[in-house]
This record gives C-alpha cells, sequence and structure tokens, in this order.
C-alpha cells in the first residue's frame, strides 16, 4: 500500500476553493499510462491560466508527474 497525490488545486489565496478561476491538476491513467488533466469548474473546455498562476502549475504538474515515476 501506498501513499499517491493524485490533485492538487492551484488557488487564488485571497478567494480560496470557492473561486471560478481555481485550476485542478488530476493525475489520471487509463491503461496506457499516467498523464496529468487540467480543468476549471466552468467546464468549456478551454483553460485561463495568469502569468502568477502558471509558475505554481508548472510545480503543481511537475510534481504529480514525479510521483508517478
Amino acid at each position: 500500500m501506498e501513499q499517491k497525490t493524485t490533485q492538487l488545486t492551484v488557488i487564488d489565496e485571497d478567494v480560496g476553493l470557492s473561486d471560478d478561476s481555481r485550476i485542478a491538476a488530476t493525475l489520471h491513467d487509463d491503461g496506457d499510462g499516467e498523464y496529468v488533466r487540467l480543468s476549471q469548474p466552468d467546464g468549456d473546455g478551454e483553460i485561463t491560466v495568469t502569468a502568477e498562476q502558471w509558475a505554481i502549475l508548472r510545480d503543481s504538474v511537475d510534481q504529480l508527474l514525479g510521483d508517478s515515476e
């Protein structure tokens, strides 16, 4: 048994988890290997990333993929 992080959420610290600008980075595996899916609550298929969010989001994806190796 092991503990594995499968989702990290990037949020604006001023508004928290209820804000629609939050971005979830989720680790998935459909049998062909693990990959990261990015999503935002509005669910329209597009993701808006600010310059400030990018560094944190990139680190989150690196962490999820690094944990999957």
